[in-house]
């Protein structure tokens, strides 16, 4: 079973590089920004296969003083770390796709080494390398156009003669491999494969070389056949910015395409993706049951409910470890409340990520509380994670079947709250898309949406409610909106635009975890609407 699931993992992604690389890339970078909801997910720091598969590629890495050192996909830093104390003359540099994971990397490392976040296919790191490290991270590029886009990326920081040291399970490192070994501009140097009862790897390792003069030319006159590929002249490829550095449509030559072959590409890939959908659905999040909502919200029968599931001295109307875990969270006293604000997380959020970002569900509603507070007393805050929130590596990510699920839940919720209250919805990412299901019928007074693909429908009305509709989306936000809407698949219109219709929040440089970071402007924005009902006098 977990060879078929992990068969379907990496078609999926294959699917995914069919996507522009810009595209690609966000999707990527939300999705191990998923993963990494926990600290070190796949046991960097402590697992013994992961220590020993180091040792062995540090035996391999050639004898030179290193100038400067990259890990390309460094996770947390486990291996950076060990880069750093074999090379202490060096300059090491890890780089994910990855905010949580660098942010984590960086705590660690102390100052032995630097980290940053970066998408390697779309973005630069500062400076040339003299030796790269790609390890267990070529797998999530894609095949053979992405694949030599990704060696032209790489090759692009690494200066003349550096050495890249590539390390994936064996024998798919071959496959993975191939473009490069018909590459003029790097060289295998060696390759030692590994059988391992966990897994079985190989460590090999490739010099960067520069042809000769001759056959460069040979290279430079060869013609430009594949329009995702440029020679090695620096011209950029259309719809990548010119920013993904040199690849090398040498290797592509004589591979035509056909052009009905390449205008049926997008339903090749809306088809693969719809059966990747409904396929794996049962390989992602597990659903399970609706948590016990309380009978009433009066004094002592929220006080029964925070006595029954203490937690640290917390509220907690109810919480469940099952599956990847529920809770629901009040914050002030909601018994006496005259203004409820609800939150409602999106998409990878669980029981152990509650309080881990600034979107999760425990500190988004602190956050919203204690800004509510500057405003006046009055106001009570509930952190709602009655749903099973869908993963980024799970394709139900792209439907509302998920949101169809929480808003059958959150509905009935929203109806118990006493009805003298100002009752305002705030939903992030793909929680928005649950809220909008939910809103219809309910006394929500305003419905506030931030980051949000869309709501899953085509305008503000087709949503059914007098509540207002906010929408808020940062100039740093790239959360994916591709306007799609056929059946159960997409999110319909984005929000934000004019033909919507909804009330449009100014965003400023929000990005798409931090609009309810303490001290923002959009913070206050928000918390501003839910408790009043107007944006702040400016």
């Amino acid at each position: 079973m977990s060879d078929i699931l992990d068969r379907l993992h990496r078609m999926f992604f294959r699917v995914v590089s069919l996507l522009p690389t810009s595209v690609q890339g966000r999707f990527l970078r939300h999705y191990f920004e998923w993963v990494h909801h926990l600290p070190d997910p796949w046991r960097y720091d402590t697992e013994p296969y992961e220590i020993d598969k180091y040792e062995m590629t540090l035996r391999h890495v050639p004898h030179r003083a290193y100038r400067r050192v990259l890990d390309v996909g460094c996770s947390e830093g486990a291996f950076t770390r060990r880069l750093a104390r074999a090379y202490p003359g060096a300059e090491c540099w890890g780089v994910d796709v990855s905010d949580r994971a660098v942010t984590r990397a960086a705590a660690k490392a102390a100052g032995a080494a630097r980290f940053v976040a970066l998408d390697f296919l779309n973005e630069d790191p500062d400076g040339t390398f003299d030796l790269v490290i790609c390890a267990e991270t070529l797998y999530y590029v894609g095949r053979d156009e992405r694949l030599r886009l990704a060696y032209g990326r790489l090759r692009s920081f690494m200066a003349p003669g550096a050495v890249l040291v590539l390390v994936h399970e064996w024998p798919e490192a071959r496959r993975l491999y191939r473009h490069l070994d018909d590459n003029p501009f790097f060289r295998r140097v060696s390759e030692h494969p590994y059988e391992h009862p966990v897994r079985s790897y190989a460590v090999t390792v490739y010099e960067r070389v520069e042809p000769a003069s001759r056959d460069r030319a040979a290279l430079v006159r060869a013609p430009r056949t594949d329009p995702m590929t440029r020679l090695d002249t620096g011209a950029p490829a259309p719809g990548l910015g010119g920013r993904q550095g040199p690849a090398f449509s040498a290797m592509t030559q004589g591979r035509r395409r056909d052009h009905s072959r390449s205008r049926m590409r997008p339903f090749r890939t809306l088809l693969l993706a719809a059966v990747l959908a409904t396929g794996t659905a049962a390989a992602g999040r597990p659903v399970v049951d609706e948590l016990p909502l309380p009978s009433a919200f009066d004094a002592h029968t929220l006080q029964d409910r925070y006595e029954l599931h203490a937690w640290s001295g917390r509220q907690f109307l109810a919480w469940s470890r099952r599956g990847d875990g529920q809770a629901i969270e009040v914050v002030g006293d909601l018994a006496n409340a005259r203004t409820v604000i609800v939150y409602v997380p999106g998409s990878g959020q669980s029981l152990a990520s509650f309080d881990d970002s600034a979107e999760s569900t425990g500190r988004a509603a602190r956050a919203l509380y204690d800004e509510a507070a500057a405003l006046g007393p009055g106001t009570a805050v509930i952190g709602w994670l009655g749903y099973d929130p869908p993963d980024l590596v799970n394709p139900e990510i792209a439907t509302i079947w998920p949101a169809d699920r929480g808003a059958r839940r959150l509905r009935p919720f929203l109806s118990l709250l006493p009805r003298h209250v100002r009752l305002s919805l705030v939903c992030h990412s793909y929680g928005s898309v649950v809220c909008a299901r939910a809103v219809a019928g309910s006394p929500v007074r305003d419905l506030i949406v931030t980051g949000s693909p869309g709501l899953g429908v085509r305008r503000a009305s087709d949503l059914h409610t007098s509540a207002r509709i906010w929408a808020a989306l940062g100039r740093g936000d790239d959360v994916f909106r591709s306007g799609l809407l056929i059946g159960p698949f997409g999110f319909g219109t984005d929000p934000v635009s004019a033909e919507f219709g909804a009330r449009v929040v100014d965003g400023g440089d929000a990005q798409h975890h931090t609009y309810l970071r303490p001290g923002t402007r959009t913070l206050t924005e928000i918390t501003h609407i839910a408790v009043r009902g107007r944006e702040r006098a400016a």
